[in-house]
């Protein structure tokens, strides 16, 4: 019938995009991506998400992430509108938060979003406006005695497992973009999210980003004073391990 055939083009419309996107045609793919959710119901009344949730939620997302490299800021924000406010749970909304972190134009409100995606993974911090130069300074050395506990770098890089846990990982993902936001705006939280990703990549294993967070890390005990070059230095090499 009708809805069956509007099923079959809109994953055609998907499987086009995918293969557009895959190569980097990213204009052509969000075109495939609309006229996908389009023929299945498009976003304003829900209808392509009551029809096939699982194929919507998939031409959302990706028409999200083409959209983001296009910079077409006023489709993404109506696609992210639809994919927060349909989306079925916290972990299909995911892709949304975190593409509307990064294509935040305002480091307060991106570090707002993040924060609250952050809490709902269990990773708690306190509220920017609430941090105090004595709770970054703590924050940091906790992490420096972290590290000396856990042994010599190359030691604990040569031995650590990989990352699974979902949370974590998605975690990370957030940190590691928050933390590009927060190294020219907020430097306090700029601190705070470069030593919990040290701390989750010394809890729950090795992931690609805990190189960022390894980087990042070092520039942190030199913009506090808390570190000489050579351990600077010393991170710097580890993130390149890594």
């Amino acid at each position: 019938d009708d809805l069956d055939f509007r099923a079959d083009v809109a994953r055609l419309n998907y499987v086009a995009g995918r293969k557009a996107q895959d190569s980097s045609a990213y204009m052509p793919a969000s075109i495939y991506f609309q006229r996908g959710i389009e023929v299945l119901g498009g976003s304003g009344d829900g209808g392509c998400w009551e029809r096939d949730y699982d194929l919507s939620l998939k031409l959302h997302n990706c028409c999200a992430e083409t959209l983001l490299v296009n910079g077409d800021r006023v489709v993404l924000n109506g696609v992210l509108s639809s994919l927060i406010g349909r989306a079925r749970s916290f972990d299909d909304k995911l892709t949304a938060y975190h593409i509307q972190v990064v294509s935040e134009g305002s480091t307060s409100s991106a570090t707002r979003i993040g924060l609250d995606v952050l809490s709902q993974l269990g990773e708690h911090f306190p509220r920017p406006e609430d941090v105090t130069p004595q709770m970054v300074m703590e924050e940091i050395l906790q992490t420096q005695r972290m590290l000396k506990d856990a042994g010599p770098m190359d030691e604990v890089l040569a031995g650590m497992p990989e990352m699974t846990e979902p949370n974590k990982i998605s975690a990370m993902l957030f940190l590691r973009q928050l933390v590009g936001y927060d190294f020219t705006g907020d430097q306090k939280m700029f601190a705070f999210f470069s030593c919990r990703m040290i701390h989750l990549t010394l809890a729950s294993g090795m992931h690609k980003e805990s190189a960022y967070g390894f980087a990042v890390f070092g520039s942190t005990l030199l913009m506090m004073k808390l570190g000489t070059a050579h351990e600077a230095y010393v991170f710097g090499k580890a993130a390149m391990s890594i």
